[in-house]
């Protein structure tokens, strides 16, 4: 059953990182525009270079990391299984389930 909202920190809800398997939700959808950064595999003098991309709230996004800080990675690209574009928590995302 999709969860609505969850609050706190991901470890609190059981959530442990590099553990997939215990992660009880892999989608959501975001509250609040969020930019995701994407890495372009070069530098330019001292600085990596990015991709910027505007994901406005309403949009469905796969988690694909939990830190051990509570937040969780995510990345707008519903197929990747890890790489995420933004680190947000818990409280910025709702409609959680296992599906997309």
């Amino acid at each position: 059953m999709p969860a609505e909202a969850l609050t706190g920190h991901a470890l609190d809800q059981g959530w442990v990182p590099n553990r997939p398997e215990t992660w009880q939700y892999k989608f959501a959808t975001l509250r609040k525009p969020v930019e995701m950064l994407h890495y372009k595999q070069r530098w330019v003098g001292n600085e990596p270079q990015f991709d910027k991309v505007m994901c406005p709230a309403g949009t469905r996004v796969k988690i694909v990391m939990v830190s051990r800080f509570g937040d969780v990675g995510i990345t707008e690209d519903l197929t990747k299984e890890n790489g995420y574009g933004a680190r947000v928590p818990l409280e910025d995302l709702c409609n959680f389930g296992e599906t997309e």
